[in-house]
Parts: C-alpha cells; structure tokens; sequence
C-alpha cells in the first residue's frame, strides 16, 4: 500500500540515545546562551552577587523509559534561596529565555 508508515518494531535504546545527542549537541548550547544571559542581566540589579553566583546549568540524560518524566533535559536554575522571589520581580529567566 503506497504512501503507508508501518511501524514493525520501536528500539527504545535507540530513541534515547537520538534524544541525549540532541539534547547535548542543541538543548546545552542553547541553556549555555541562556545562562550568559541570565547573569548578565542579573549584574543589572543584583547588589551582592549571590543570586547571580548561584546560577547554573543542569543537564540530564535519558537512560530508561520511566515515563513522562525521564526526558533528556537541560536546565538553567538558581539555587539560591530566594531565587523565585526575584524571578517574579525581575524575571530574569525568562528575559534571558526570550531573548534566544
């Protein structure tokens, strides 16, 4: 039957390592570009540095199937302890998200 996609058979192992190449070679850069961002515009506010220091970038791979939440993922997170209450007066994050 022309012009049908049949799927006989799915490799998992496969499929996660497409998704932690690409999640390397495009997710990281971008998170990278993100994160430089982030701080730069963090330095516009900030007084003691901290929230600004406490950025950083988090990447996970995907091993095994473990449902919706075991995606190969990057991440930019602060870990500061305050850093949702400047998010939502700043928005930092996601300024520097937007501006990709």
């Amino acid at each position: 039957m022309s012009g049908e996609f049949k799927i006989t058979h799915f490799n998992d192992d496969e499929f996660i390592a497409i998704a932690n190449l690409v999640n390397e070679q495009v997710c990281k850069p971008m998170g990278e570009a993100v994160l430089a961002k982030a701080k730069g515009l963090a330095d516009e506010f900030a007084d003691s540095g901290e929230y600004r220091d406490t950025l950083r970038l988090e990447t996970d791979k995907r091993e095994v199937f473990k449902g919706n939440r075991a995606w190969a993922r990057t991440q930019v997170v602060s870990g500061a302890k305050y850093g949702m209450q400047v998010e939502s007066r700043h928005g930092t994050l996601a300024r520097a998200l937007g501006s990709l």
